[in-house]
């Protein structure tokens, strides 16, 4: 785990890619715990923003709904919730995999995203 400087006053991350066959979403959902439970305990008092620069999910939304009713996402969303109420800014800056897109899919991609939906 990284170990942050008590004067922290921002972190930034980028390209997480949640959702891929090889999704590291424990070690950021821990990542996430850890940069909430240091605040709490007074460890980062600084620190005022995390910032994700982009493709913080892996597969490209067709609707809303992959967004918002997934639960390996949905675990994502109550963590960063948790960070927010401690005064922490949750900035997301869209990457081109979150960015909502219609039409042809090819095979793999379909494939991916179903196997991904049914966890």
């Amino acid at each position: 785990m990284i170990n942050f400087n008590r004067f922290t006053l921002a972190i930034v991350v980028s390209d997480i890619h949640i959702g891929t066959e090889y999704s590291r979403i424990d070690e950021f959902t821990a990542f996430l715990k850890n940069i909430y439970l240091m605040k709490v305990d007074n460890k980062l008092p600084f620190l005022k923003a995390l910032i994700i620069l982009g493709d913080l999910f892996d597969l490209n939304a067709s609707s809303f709904k992959d967004l918002c009713f997934n639960k390996q996402y949905f675990r994502i969303y109550k963590i960063l919730d948790k960070i927010k109420d401690t005064n922490i800014e949750i900035i997301i800056s869209l990457g081109n995999h979150e960015i909502s897109t219609s039409g042809f899919y090819n095979l793999r991609f379909s494939e991916r995203k179903e196997q991904f939906a049914k966890q």
